[in-house]
């Protein structure tokens, strides 16, 4: 839901500009970083399996 909640934020940009747009965009950003922050501290949560990332 939190994703959505981005995206449908982002789609409200469409359009505006000056003033309008700062503000939808700090909307947008808001939602995003609450996102992002839920994804994260979902991934740290005990026994969750890890995640292995490679370097070639």
């Amino acid at each position: 839901m939190l994703e959505r909640s981005a995206e449908e934020e982002r789609a409200k940009r469409a359009g505006l500009d000056g003033e309008e747009h700062a503000a939808q965009w700090r909307r947008w950003y808001d939602a995003s970083v609450t996102f992002q922050a839920a994804a994260t501290a979902y991934a740290k949560e005990p026994g969750r399996p890890g995640t292995r990332w490679s370097r070639p």
